[in-house]
């Protein structure tokens, strides 16, 4: 089976069983998760360099089962910073709006 096909079938399988947004957790997990290294050949020398080398960061719930909460692209702290400050926003509207 081809990697494409693949994908697919658990992009179609995770949109039916993962929720469109997390619900509340008092225990957030954060792992940095590498991508993959990206090449490009230099055609002066014919050798292949690193172009990028990506890393992600993924948060779960550690309280509940949730499971994956969500994922971005770099592992600097700006980028976990915004992420979080996102779902906190998020989690507080909805505390208001229940309320």
């Amino acid at each position: 089976m081809s990697w494409p096909v693949a994908m697919c079938e658990m992009r179609s399988f995770a949109a039916a069983v993962v929720p469109a947004k997390p619900r509340p957790t008092p225990a957030i997990g954060i792992d940095e998760i590498r991508r993959g290294a990206h090449w490009e050949q230099d055609p002066a020398t014919g050798k292949y360099r690193p172009l990028a080398d990506r890393w992600h960061v993924g948060f779960t719930d550690l309280s509940g089962d949730q499971a994956s909460l969500g994922q971005v692209e770099g592992s600097v702290a700006t980028v976990v910073a915004a992420w979080v400050d996102r779902l906190a926003r998020r989690m507080e509207e909805r505390r208001q709006l229940h309320n």
